[in-house]
């Protein structure tokens, strides 16, 4: 499955709704939906925001178990994870001000990989898909 979304906030619903819908599908569980669904939330926001980000077109592939999701866009060059983990156990005056959201995006996926193509990005999130019971 592939889509297009402008980089707006109405097309974040849009997204959502199409991402639950291909999970569906699969029979993916609502736990491992709601996953893939706030990663791609926290992507999608920091692109619109940070990114200077014009559109992002997703690609949603299940392959041998695994949710596959690919997003590339027309942003800044921005590797998201060469960014630092955040020291959690920092006091808050002490912590910097974000890495959160890619901190989180990290932790709930399976894997991640960044590469820059010509002039987008190109973000992969990989998730094992737990089929619901049958």
């Amino acid at each position: 499955m592939m889509l297009t979304v402008k980089a707006e906030v109405g097309e974040l619903e849009r997204l959502c709704r199409e991402v639950k819908t291909f999970c569906d599908g699969y029979g993916i569980t609502a736990s491992q939906t709601a996953k893939l669904v706030l990663a791609l939330e926290e992507l999608f926001t920091n692109g619109m925001c940070h990114g200077q980000v014009h559109e992002t077109d997703v690609g949603l592939e299940y392959v041998g178990g695994r949710v596959v999701v690919t997003l590339e866009d027309d942003g800044r060059p921005f590797d998201p994870w060469q960014r630092p983990a955040p020291d959690l156990d920092a006091p808050l005056e002490e912590r910097s001000v974000g890495g959160l959201g890619i901190f989180l995006v990290r932790s709930l996926m399976d894997e991640v990989a960044y590469e820059r193509r010509g002039e987008r990005n190109r973000v992969t999130l990989t998730l094992a898909a737990v089929a619901r019971p049958s």
